[in-house]
């Protein structure tokens, strides 16, 4: 069963040994998400089924149809859900591109995402606008956000980033808004220093709070639009440094 206390490559590792369960569950559900979806009157609908794994990890298996026409191919999902200290957590994962500092390789590497409450009660309350459960607000964020961009935070962003440490200074933009993050990493740093020797092998990024783009100020929106070219500029030139060929191949280490 996962806790928090894991290790981030214990968590991604026993999430990836659930995988095939939970994929079967998808299946093995969505004709009866289909009939409940067509009872609906009104929409977005969801439906979500809970599913206990043999490692005895809770996920909650959620199909959404934004309208009427997508109720017979809603977009299915799967996500975990944990308690640590009566707190509800929210948990994703993948493997993904990670360049630890602007000179090192990209790396491909093991990356969770944890999401607190406090994170899920601002996109409720300040995008989705209408009581839901738990569940169907989780439901309702990964089916339409389901494109990441990672964007460097400074005090243009966050008048407060100072104020959090270095482990803030990302955020991730997606389609309904701006998500406010928390980055850790594990690995190995190397003894004399030198970022370019440390070795990481998985990261976790922390939900921590969301904002709609259109009620920040002009001065924040501006620095968001030109931090997402810089960091699209600088990941094409690091893919066209590492591989000139343009043969593009990434291996996740044991």
């Amino acid at each position: 069963m996962i806790v928090l206390s894991m290790s981030y490559k214990e968590i991604y590792d026993q999430l990836a040994a659930d995988k095939e369960k939970v994929d079967w569950r998808k299946d093995y559900y969505y004709k009866k998400a289909i009939r409940e979806l067509r009872k609906a009157t009104s929409f977005p609908a969801y439906q979500c089924f809970d599913y206990e794994s043999p490692n005895k990890n809770h996920y909650v298996i959620s199909y959404f149809a934004s309208d009427r026409h997508h109720i017979d191919q809603p977009i299915m999902g799967s996500f975990l859900v944990l308690y640590d200290n009566r707190k509800r957590y929210v948990v994703k994962w993948g493997a993904g591109g990670y360049q630890h500092t602007e000179e090192s390789q990209i790396a491909f590497i093991r990356q969770i995402q944890v999401y607190t409450q406090h994170f899920f009660d601002r996109y409720k309350n300040r995008f989705i606008k209408k009581d839901l459960s738990s569940n169907d607000i989780a439901c309702h964020f990964f089916s339409r956000n389901q494109h990441a961009i990672p964007i460097q935070i400074d005090n243009r962003i966050n008048y407060n980033i100072d104020k959090y440490g270095n482990n803030a200074k990302q955020g991730i933009r997606v389609r309904d808004g701006f998500c406010f993050t928390k980055v850790g990493l594990e690995g190995r740093s190397s003894e004399d220093g030198d970022r370019l020797k440390d070795k990481i092998n998985a990261l976790c990024v922390l939900y921590t709070t969301f904002m709609r783009e259109e009620d920040m100020k002009e001065m924040q929106q501006n620095a968001i639009k030109m931090e997402q070219r810089v960091e699209m500029l600088r990941f094409q030139s690091s893919i066209r440094k590492q591989f000139p060929d343009g043969m593009i191949s990434f291996t996740l280490e044991h």
